[in-house]
Protein backbone atom coordinates (compact mmCIF):
# COMPACT_ATOMS: atom_id res chain seq x y z
CA UNK A 1 0.00 0.00 0.00
CA UNK A 2 1.12 3.14 -0.81
CA UNK A 3 2.64 5.21 1.80
CA UNK A 4 -0.22 7.70 2.61
CA UNK A 5 0.03 11.02 4.72
CA UNK A 6 -3.70 10.14 6.76
CA UNK A 7 -3.72 13.67 7.67
CA UNK A 8 -3.40 15.21 4.72
CA UNK A 9 -6.25 12.64 3.79
CA UNK A 10 -8.19 14.00 6.68
CA UNK A 11 -7.51 17.55 5.51
CA UNK A 12 -8.85 16.70 1.81
CA UNK A 13 -11.91 15.19 3.45
CA UNK A 14 -12.97 18.09 4.98
CA UNK A 15 -12.60 20.39 1.79
CA UNK A 16 -14.36 17.95 -0.45
CA UNK A 17 -17.37 17.22 1.93
CA UNK A 18 -19.31 20.28 2.95
CA UNK A 19 -20.94 19.23 6.64
CA UNK A 20 -20.88 16.23 9.14
CA UNK A 21 -24.37 14.64 7.14
CA UNK A 22 -22.72 14.61 3.96
CA UNK A 23 -19.84 12.36 4.82
CA UNK A 24 -22.08 10.43 6.34
CA UNK A 25 -24.40 9.52 3.69
CA UNK A 26 -20.93 9.01 2.28
CA UNK A 27 -20.49 6.41 4.11
CA UNK A 28 -23.71 5.11 3.42
CA UNK A 29 -23.16 4.74 0.11
CA UNK A 30 -19.31 3.33 0.50
CA UNK A 31 -18.08 2.40 3.57
CA UNK A 32 -21.42 0.95 5.49
CA UNK A 33 -19.06 -0.48 8.60
CA UNK A 34 -17.94 2.53 9.25
CA UNK A 35 -20.71 4.55 11.70
CA UNK A 36 -20.62 7.77 13.39
CA UNK A 37 -21.81 9.28 16.74
CA UNK A 38 -24.59 11.58 16.01
CA UNK A 39 -23.61 14.61 17.46
CA UNK A 40 -19.69 14.01 15.91
CA UNK A 41 -18.27 17.05 13.95
CA UNK A 42 -17.18 16.88 10.31
CA UNK A 43 -13.72 16.76 11.67
CA UNK A 44 -13.96 13.73 13.98
CA UNK A 45 -15.65 11.76 11.01
CA UNK A 46 -13.03 12.31 8.25
CA UNK A 47 -10.32 11.54 11.12
CA UNK A 48 -12.48 8.48 12.11
CA UNK A 49 -13.38 7.32 8.15
CA UNK A 50 -9.63 8.01 7.62
CA UNK A 51 -8.47 5.53 10.55
CA UNK A 52 -11.20 3.17 9.28
CA UNK A 53 -9.51 2.46 5.87
CA UNK A 54 -5.62 2.85 6.15
CA UNK A 55 -6.01 0.14 9.35
CA UNK A 56 -7.96 -1.83 6.55
CA UNK A 57 -5.96 -0.99 3.53
CA UNK A 58 -8.97 0.72 1.93
CA UNK A 59 -7.20 4.24 1.30
CA UNK A 60 -6.90 3.44 -2.94
CA UNK A 61 -10.36 2.80 -2.87
CA UNK A 62 -11.37 6.28 -0.25
CA UNK A 63 -8.94 8.31 -2.62
CA UNK A 64 -10.81 6.79 -5.88
CA UNK A 65 -14.28 8.14 -4.16
CA UNK A 66 -12.88 10.99 -3.29
CA UNK A 67 -11.51 12.25 -6.71
CA UNK A 68 -14.39 10.94 -8.74
CA UNK A 69 -16.45 13.51 -6.31
CA UNK A 70 -14.63 16.21 -6.52
CA UNK A 71 -12.41 15.69 -9.00
CA UNK A 72 -10.52 19.39 -9.08
CA UNK A 73 -10.45 19.25 -5.64
CA UNK A 74 -8.39 16.51 -5.29
CA UNK A 75 -6.22 17.29 -8.14
CA UNK A 76 -5.29 20.76 -6.14
CA UNK A 77 -4.22 18.99 -2.46
CA UNK A 78 -3.07 15.44 -4.42
CA UNK A 79 0.62 16.06 -4.24
CA UNK A 80 0.31 16.69 -0.09
CA UNK A 81 -1.21 13.42 0.19
CA UNK A 82 1.99 11.15 0.28
CA UNK A 83 4.75 10.97 2.59
CA UNK A 84 8.11 11.68 1.17
CA UNK A 85 9.64 9.29 -0.63
CA UNK A 86 10.22 5.51 1.12
CA UNK A 87 13.82 4.72 0.49
CA UNK A 88 13.07 1.14 1.79
CA UNK A 89 11.18 0.13 -2.07
CA UNK A 90 10.81 1.25 -5.20
CA UNK A 91 7.60 2.56 -6.71
CA UNK A 92 5.33 -0.45 -8.47
CA UNK A 93 1.91 1.53 -8.76
CA UNK A 94 0.50 4.87 -9.74
CA UNK A 95 -2.06 6.50 -7.41
CA UNK A 96 -5.97 7.12 -8.95
CA UNK A 97 -5.18 10.70 -9.50
CA UNK A 98 -7.29 13.22 -11.71
CA UNK A 99 -6.53 13.51 -15.64
CA UNK A 100 -4.68 16.79 -16.66
CA UNK A 101 -5.66 18.04 -19.95
CA UNK A 102 -2.78 17.77 -22.67
CA UNK A 103 -2.78 21.36 -23.87
CA UNK A 104 -2.29 22.40 -20.02
CA UNK A 105 0.00 20.24 -18.61
CA UNK A 106 3.56 21.54 -17.63
CA UNK A 107 6.21 19.83 -18.74
CA UNK A 108 7.44 18.57 -15.10
CA UNK A 109 3.72 17.89 -13.81
CA UNK A 110 3.50 19.25 -9.85
CA UNK A 111 -0.05 18.34 -9.48
CA UNK A 112 -0.25 14.77 -10.00
CA UNK A 113 1.08 13.24 -6.87
CA UNK A 114 4.32 11.06 -7.45
CA UNK A 115 4.33 7.38 -7.96
CA UNK A 116 4.13 5.91 -4.07
CA UNK A 117 6.07 3.43 -2.55
CA UNK A 118 4.89 0.60 -0.82
CA UNK A 119 5.64 0.34 3.15
CA UNK A 120 8.05 -2.89 3.08
CA UNK A 121 7.11 -5.28 6.16
CA UNK A 122 8.46 -8.35 6.56
CA UNK A 123 5.93 -10.77 6.48
CA UNK A 124 5.88 -14.01 9.23
CA UNK A 125 3.61 -16.59 8.29
CA UNK A 126 0.48 -15.47 10.57
CA UNK A 127 0.46 -12.26 8.48
CA UNK A 128 0.57 -14.11 4.87
CA UNK A 129 -1.97 -12.71 2.87
CA UNK A 130 -5.04 -15.60 1.35
CA UNK A 131 -4.87 -16.35 -1.66
CA UNK A 132 -8.65 -16.29 -2.76
CA UNK A 133 -8.66 -15.50 -6.90
CA UNK A 134 -9.48 -11.72 -6.83
CA UNK A 135 -11.98 -12.45 -9.99
CA UNK A 136 -13.95 -14.68 -7.98
CA UNK A 137 -17.17 -13.67 -7.86
CA UNK A 138 -19.24 -15.66 -5.42
CA UNK A 139 -18.35 -16.80 -2.29
CA UNK A 140 -20.34 -20.52 -1.23
CA UNK A 141 -20.77 -20.95 2.48
CA UNK A 142 -21.77 -24.18 3.53
CA UNK A 143 -21.35 -27.21 6.26
CA UNK A 144 -18.72 -30.00 5.63
CA UNK A 145 -21.02 -32.23 5.47
CA UNK A 146 -22.44 -30.95 2.18
CA UNK A 147 -19.15 -31.14 1.06
CA UNK A 148 -20.32 -33.67 -1.80
CA UNK A 149 -22.94 -31.06 -2.80
CA UNK A 150 -21.21 -28.16 -2.47
CA UNK A 151 -18.15 -29.31 -5.15
CA UNK A 152 -20.70 -30.54 -7.64
CA UNK A 153 -22.11 -26.90 -7.52
CA UNK A 154 -18.89 -25.29 -7.93
CA UNK A 155 -18.27 -27.43 -10.71
CA UNK A 156 -21.63 -26.95 -12.53
CA UNK A 157 -20.67 -23.30 -11.64
CA UNK A 158 -17.82 -23.39 -12.85
CA UNK A 159 -18.68 -25.29 -16.41
CA UNK A 160 -21.39 -22.57 -16.92
CA UNK A 161 -18.44 -20.00 -16.72
CA UNK A 162 -19.17 -18.83 -12.96
CA UNK A 163 -16.49 -17.82 -11.00
CA UNK A 164 -16.81 -19.08 -7.39
CA UNK A 165 -15.06 -19.94 -4.54
CA UNK A 166 -15.65 -22.43 -1.56
CA UNK A 167 -12.58 -22.79 1.11
CA UNK A 168 -12.28 -26.74 -0.12
CA UNK A 169 -11.28 -25.82 -3.31
CA UNK A 170 -9.60 -22.68 -3.03
CA UNK A 171 -7.48 -22.25 0.62
CA UNK A 172 -4.13 -23.48 0.24
CA UNK A 173 -2.23 -25.56 3.22
CA UNK A 174 -0.01 -22.51 4.26
CA UNK A 175 -3.03 -19.86 3.95
CA UNK A 176 -4.71 -18.73 7.88
CA UNK A 177 -8.24 -20.38 7.30
CA UNK A 178 -10.00 -16.96 9.15
CA UNK A 179 -8.27 -15.00 6.75
CA UNK A 180 -9.34 -16.85 3.61
CA UNK A 181 -12.48 -16.97 4.51
CA UNK A 182 -12.89 -12.89 5.42
CA UNK A 183 -11.11 -12.14 2.14
CA UNK A 184 -13.11 -14.47 0.17
CA UNK A 185 -16.29 -12.78 1.22
CA UNK A 186 -15.34 -9.43 1.50
CA UNK A 187 -14.05 -9.63 -2.34
CA UNK A 188 -17.35 -11.51 -3.76
CA UNK A 189 -19.89 -9.73 -5.75
CA UNK A 190 -22.48 -12.62 -4.58
CA UNK A 191 -22.86 -14.82 -1.05
CA UNK A 192 -24.14 -18.11 -1.42
CA UNK A 193 -25.36 -19.82 0.95
CA UNK A 194 -26.15 -23.80 0.99
CA UNK A 195 -28.84 -24.11 3.76
CA UNK A 196 -29.05 -27.65 5.54
CA UNK A 197 -29.97 -28.32 8.83
CA UNK A 198 -26.19 -28.67 9.51
CA UNK A 199 -25.03 -25.25 8.17
CA UNK A 200 -27.72 -23.44 10.38
CA UNK A 201 -25.97 -25.37 13.28
CA UNK A 202 -22.33 -24.37 12.39
CA UNK A 203 -20.63 -21.82 14.27
CA UNK A 204 -18.74 -20.86 11.41
CA UNK A 205 -21.46 -20.68 8.79
CA UNK A 206 -23.35 -18.00 11.02
CA UNK A 207 -19.77 -16.13 11.42
CA UNK A 208 -19.67 -16.06 7.61
CA UNK A 209 -23.28 -14.91 7.23
CA UNK A 210 -23.00 -12.26 9.71
CA UNK A 211 -19.63 -11.07 7.48
CA UNK A 212 -21.98 -11.10 4.65
CA UNK A 213 -24.33 -8.94 6.25
CA UNK A 214 -21.39 -6.27 7.63
CA UNK A 215 -19.79 -6.29 4.18
CA UNK A 216 -23.45 -5.47 2.85
CA UNK A 217 -22.79 -8.67 -0.06
CA UNK A 218 -26.21 -9.96 -1.87
CA UNK A 219 -26.87 -13.05 0.45
CA UNK A 220 -28.00 -15.77 -1.97
CA UNK A 221 -29.84 -18.43 0.80
CA UNK A 222 -30.07 -21.83 -1.31
CA UNK A 223 -32.24 -24.39 0.07
CA UNK A 224 -30.25 -28.04 -0.29
CA UNK A 225 -31.32 -29.94 2.69
CA UNK A 226 -34.39 -28.41 4.11
CA UNK A 227 -34.01 -26.86 7.50
CA UNK A 228 -35.87 -24.13 9.89
CA UNK A 229 -33.37 -20.95 9.86
CA UNK A 230 -32.52 -20.05 13.35
CA UNK A 231 -32.76 -16.81 15.03
CA UNK A 232 -29.16 -16.18 14.58
CA UNK A 233 -30.08 -16.13 10.35
CA UNK A 234 -33.36 -13.92 10.25
CA UNK A 235 -31.83 -10.83 10.59
CA UNK A 236 -29.38 -11.16 7.52
CA UNK A 237 -32.29 -13.29 5.25
CA UNK A 238 -34.97 -11.25 6.23
CA UNK A 239 -37.66 -11.12 3.09
CA UNK A 240 -34.81 -12.65 0.79
CA UNK A 241 -36.23 -14.62 -1.98
CA UNK A 242 -34.54 -18.70 -1.29
CA UNK A 243 -33.25 -20.73 -4.27
CA UNK A 244 -34.96 -24.09 -3.28
CA UNK A 245 -33.04 -27.54 -4.90
CA UNK A 246 -35.14 -29.95 -3.17
CA UNK A 247 -32.23 -32.24 -2.74
CA UNK A 248 -32.12 -32.31 -6.39
CA UNK A 249 -28.91 -32.03 -8.26
CA UNK A 250 -30.44 -31.78 -11.59
CA UNK A 251 -28.87 -29.74 -14.86
CA UNK A 252 -32.42 -27.67 -14.86
CA UNK A 253 -31.53 -26.63 -11.07
CA UNK A 254 -28.02 -25.92 -12.22
CA UNK A 255 -28.86 -24.13 -15.16
CA UNK A 256 -31.12 -21.90 -13.30
CA UNK A 257 -29.24 -21.18 -10.51
CA UNK A 258 -26.08 -20.05 -13.04
CA UNK A 259 -28.69 -17.59 -14.89
CA UNK A 260 -29.80 -16.02 -11.09
CA UNK A 261 -26.04 -15.73 -10.57
CA UNK A 262 -25.17 -13.87 -13.75
CA UNK A 263 -28.07 -11.50 -13.41
CA UNK A 264 -26.85 -10.41 -9.81
CA UNK A 265 -22.73 -9.93 -10.89
CA UNK A 266 -24.39 -7.88 -13.77
CA UNK A 267 -26.12 -5.70 -11.02
CA UNK A 268 -29.58 -7.13 -11.11
CA UNK A 269 -31.95 -6.91 -7.42
CA UNK A 270 -32.76 -10.63 -6.45
CA UNK A 271 -36.22 -10.48 -7.08
CA UNK A 272 -35.24 -9.86 -10.57
CA UNK A 273 -33.15 -12.39 -10.93
CA UNK A 274 -35.92 -14.44 -9.74
CA UNK A 275 -38.49 -13.24 -11.44
CA UNK A 276 -39.27 -16.13 -14.19
CA UNK A 277 -37.42 -18.89 -12.40
CA UNK A 278 -39.46 -21.83 -10.73
CA UNK A 279 -37.21 -22.77 -8.14
CA UNK A 280 -37.19 -19.44 -6.48
CA UNK A 281 -39.14 -19.01 -3.09
CA UNK A 282 -41.09 -16.13 -1.28
CA UNK A 283 -38.92 -15.50 1.90
CA UNK A 284 -40.64 -16.96 4.71
CA UNK A 285 -39.25 -14.06 6.79
CA UNK A 286 -41.10 -11.09 6.96
CA UNK A 287 -38.32 -7.90 6.03
CA UNK A 288 -40.82 -5.20 7.67
CA UNK A 289 -40.31 -6.83 11.11
CA UNK A 290 -36.57 -6.68 11.07
CA UNK A 291 -35.83 -3.79 9.31
CA UNK A 292 -35.39 0.33 9.56
CA UNK A 293 -37.76 2.34 7.91
CA UNK A 294 -36.18 3.91 5.02
CA UNK A 295 -34.63 7.58 4.65
CA UNK A 296 -37.00 10.05 3.03
CA UNK A 297 -36.52 13.28 1.53
CA UNK A 298 -38.29 15.83 3.70
CA UNK A 299 -37.54 19.68 1.99
CA UNK A 300 -34.74 17.85 -0.22
CA UNK A 301 -32.75 16.79 2.79
CA UNK A 302 -32.42 13.33 3.70
CA UNK A 303 -34.18 12.58 7.16
CA UNK A 304 -32.55 9.95 9.53
CA UNK A 305 -34.73 6.67 10.02
CA UNK A 306 -35.73 6.06 13.15
CA UNK A 307 -34.35 3.20 15.76
CA UNK A 308 -36.52 0.29 15.21
CA UNK A 309 -36.27 -2.01 18.08
CA UNK A 310 -36.34 -5.12 16.07
CA UNK A 311 -33.65 -3.84 13.76
CA UNK A 312 -31.48 -3.27 16.36
CA UNK A 313 -32.75 -6.87 18.06
CA UNK A 314 -31.11 -8.35 14.88
CA UNK A 315 -27.83 -6.64 14.70
CA UNK A 316 -27.31 -7.40 18.99
CA UNK A 317 -28.18 -10.92 17.85
CA UNK A 318 -25.75 -10.66 14.70
CA UNK A 319 -22.88 -8.87 16.23
CA UNK A 320 -22.58 -9.67 19.92
CA UNK A 321 -23.94 -13.22 20.07
CA UNK A 322 -23.07 -15.00 16.94
CA UNK A 323 -19.52 -13.35 17.00
CA UNK A 324 -19.28 -14.20 21.05
CA UNK A 325 -18.24 -17.95 20.98
CA UNK A 326 -20.57 -19.33 22.06
CA UNK A 327 -21.80 -22.68 20.63
CA UNK A 328 -24.78 -23.31 18.73
CA UNK A 329 -27.36 -24.32 21.62
CA UNK A 330 -26.72 -21.89 23.81
CA UNK A 331 -27.06 -18.97 20.68
CA UNK A 332 -30.07 -20.54 20.33
CA UNK A 333 -31.28 -20.17 23.61
CA UNK A 334 -29.99 -16.17 24.06
CA UNK A 335 -30.93 -15.58 20.44
CA UNK A 336 -35.07 -16.46 21.64
CA UNK A 337 -34.84 -14.89 24.75
CA UNK A 338 -33.22 -11.86 22.84
CA UNK A 339 -35.94 -12.12 20.36
CA UNK A 340 -38.58 -11.62 22.81
CA UNK A 341 -36.79 -8.91 24.36
CA UNK A 342 -36.89 -6.49 21.56
CA UNK A 343 -40.55 -7.93 20.69
CA UNK A 344 -41.91 -6.59 23.86
CA UNK A 345 -39.94 -3.77 23.21
CA UNK A 346 -41.82 -3.35 19.78
CA UNK A 347 -45.22 -4.23 21.27
CA UNK A 348 -44.95 -1.37 23.94
CA UNK A 349 -44.28 1.16 21.37
CA UNK A 350 -46.91 0.52 19.45
CA UNK A 351 -49.33 0.46 22.30
CA UNK A 352 -47.51 3.90 23.26
CA UNK A 353 -47.91 4.81 19.93
CA UNK A 354 -51.40 3.87 19.72
CA UNK A 355 -50.91 1.62 16.62
CA UNK A 356 -52.38 -1.23 18.51
CA UNK A 357 -54.66 -1.77 21.56
CA UNK A 358 -53.09 -2.97 25.13
CA UNK A 359 -54.57 -6.25 24.94
CA UNK A 360 -52.19 -6.85 21.96
CA UNK A 361 -50.32 -9.47 22.69
CA UNK A 362 -46.06 -10.06 21.96
CA UNK A 363 -46.07 -11.86 18.99
CA UNK A 364 -43.25 -14.43 20.46
CA UNK A 365 -44.14 -16.68 22.79
CA UNK A 366 -42.46 -16.34 26.29
CA UNK A 367 -39.18 -18.03 26.85
CA UNK A 368 -39.17 -21.09 28.23
CA UNK A 369 -36.26 -20.24 31.02
CA UNK A 370 -38.07 -16.53 31.26
CA UNK A 371 -39.00 -15.73 34.96
CA UNK A 372 -42.51 -14.71 35.17
CA UNK A 373 -45.17 -13.81 37.40
CA UNK A 374 -48.42 -16.24 37.93
CA UNK A 375 -50.68 -13.34 36.21
CA UNK A 376 -48.31 -13.15 33.04
CA UNK A 377 -49.43 -13.59 29.80
CA UNK A 378 -47.51 -11.66 27.16
CA UNK A 379 -49.69 -8.95 27.39
CA UNK A 380 -49.11 -5.49 29.18
CA UNK A 381 -49.88 -6.11 32.70
CA UNK A 382 -53.14 -3.81 33.76
CA UNK A 383 -51.87 -2.77 36.68
CA UNK A 384 -49.04 -0.66 34.63
CA UNK A 385 -50.59 3.05 34.19
CA UNK A 386 -49.74 5.61 31.79
CA UNK A 387 -47.69 7.60 33.82
CA UNK A 388 -45.08 4.76 34.04
CA UNK A 389 -45.38 3.86 30.16
CA UNK A 390 -44.85 7.39 29.48
CA UNK A 391 -41.50 7.15 31.47
CA UNK A 392 -40.24 3.87 30.36
CA UNK A 393 -40.96 5.07 26.32
CA UNK A 394 -38.17 7.46 27.12
CA UNK A 395 -35.40 4.54 28.80
CA UNK A 396 -36.30 2.46 26.02
CA UNK A 397 -35.70 5.05 23.13
CA UNK A 398 -32.26 6.12 24.92
CA UNK A 399 -31.54 2.63 25.24
CA UNK A 400 -31.82 2.02 21.95
CA UNK A 401 -29.89 4.93 20.56
CA UNK A 402 -26.72 3.52 23.33
CA UNK A 403 -27.02 0.51 21.78
CA UNK A 404 -26.81 1.73 17.91
CA UNK A 405 -23.76 3.84 19.02
CA UNK A 406 -22.02 1.10 21.23
CA UNK A 407 -23.08 -1.83 18.04
CA UNK A 408 -21.67 0.97 15.35
CA UNK A 409 -18.05 0.66 17.50
CA UNK A 410 -18.38 -2.98 17.90
CA UNK A 411 -18.65 -3.39 13.86
CA UNK A 412 -15.54 -1.91 13.46
CA UNK A 413 -13.46 -3.58 15.94
CA UNK A 414 -14.80 -6.89 14.48
CA UNK A 415 -13.91 -5.93 11.21
CA UNK A 416 -10.21 -5.49 12.24
CA UNK A 417 -10.45 -8.63 14.32
CA UNK A 418 -11.54 -10.84 11.02
CA UNK A 419 -9.44 -9.09 8.27
CA UNK A 420 -6.42 -10.06 11.21
CA UNK A 421 -7.82 -13.58 11.44
CA UNK A 422 -5.79 -15.25 13.75
CA UNK A 423 -3.23 -12.54 14.62
CA UNK A 424 -6.91 -10.44 15.93
CA UNK A 425 -7.91 -13.36 18.25
CA UNK A 426 -4.33 -12.79 19.82
CA UNK A 427 -3.85 -8.74 19.75
CA UNK A 428 -5.08 -8.30 23.53
CA UNK A 429 -5.72 -4.41 23.03
CA UNK A 430 -8.17 -4.98 20.29
CA UNK A 431 -9.78 -8.09 21.87
CA UNK A 432 -10.43 -5.62 25.06
CA UNK A 433 -11.95 -3.25 23.17
CA UNK A 434 -14.56 -5.88 21.75
CA UNK A 435 -14.90 -7.08 25.14
CA UNK A 436 -15.41 -3.76 26.31
CA UNK A 437 -18.32 -2.47 23.68
CA UNK A 438 -20.34 -6.43 23.97
CA UNK A 439 -20.39 -5.34 27.91
CA UNK A 440 -21.92 -2.29 26.97
CA UNK A 441 -23.99 -3.66 25.09
CA UNK A 442 -25.30 -6.36 27.43
CA UNK A 443 -25.84 -4.03 30.50
CA UNK A 444 -28.23 -2.33 28.57
CA UNK A 445 -30.23 -5.35 27.41
CA UNK A 446 -30.29 -5.71 31.74
CA UNK A 447 -31.95 -2.48 31.96
CA UNK A 448 -34.11 -3.35 28.68
CA UNK A 449 -34.71 -6.64 30.30
CA UNK A 450 -36.22 -5.33 33.95
CA UNK A 451 -38.47 -2.39 32.00
CA UNK A 452 -40.33 -5.43 30.30
CA UNK A 453 -40.49 -7.16 33.63
CA UNK A 454 -42.17 -4.03 35.45
CA UNK A 455 -44.15 -4.34 31.87
CA UNK A 456 -44.61 -7.32 30.91
CA UNK A 457 -43.83 -9.29 34.23
CA UNK A 458 -41.76 -11.55 32.29
CA UNK A 459 -37.99 -11.33 32.90
CA UNK A 460 -35.21 -12.84 30.48
CA UNK A 461 -32.29 -14.03 31.79
CA UNK A 462 -30.32 -14.08 29.03
CA UNK A 463 -28.38 -10.81 29.84
CA UNK A 464 -27.04 -11.88 32.73
CA UNK A 465 -25.33 -14.74 31.99
CA UNK A 466 -24.08 -13.15 29.18
CA UNK A 467 -22.59 -10.54 31.91
CA UNK A 468 -20.70 -13.30 33.88
CA UNK A 469 -19.42 -14.96 30.69
CA UNK A 470 -18.15 -11.48 29.76
CA UNK A 471 -17.26 -10.48 32.88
Amino acid sequence: MPNYDTGAIRNLLTEVFSDADEIEFFCDDYFKVVKFEADMALKKRAHALTQYCAQNNLLDKLLALVQKKNPAKYQELSASLLLEGDPSAPATRQPQTAEVPAASAPAQPEAVAPSPAPVATPASPADLPSTPPKTNDIFISYSRRDLAFITQLHQELTKRGISAWFDKENIQVADQWAASIVEGIRDCKVFVLALSPDSTASKNVRKEVDLAQRYDKQIVPLMWRNTEIPVAMEYQLAGIQWIDFKETASTENFNEMADVLRRLVGGASLTEATTDKLIAKESTIPKEELVTAAPRQLGGLKKKPTLSPMAIGGSVISGVVTTFGLDTADQDFVNLELKWLFSAADNFLKIRRGEINRSQPIAVPIPADAQHQPQANNQLLSTVDDFYTQMWEGQLDSGFKRIDTHLKNLNILLDQEARKGDAGKGDVYLQNQIKGARIDIVKILQEMAQLMNQAYGILVISPNQLLELLG
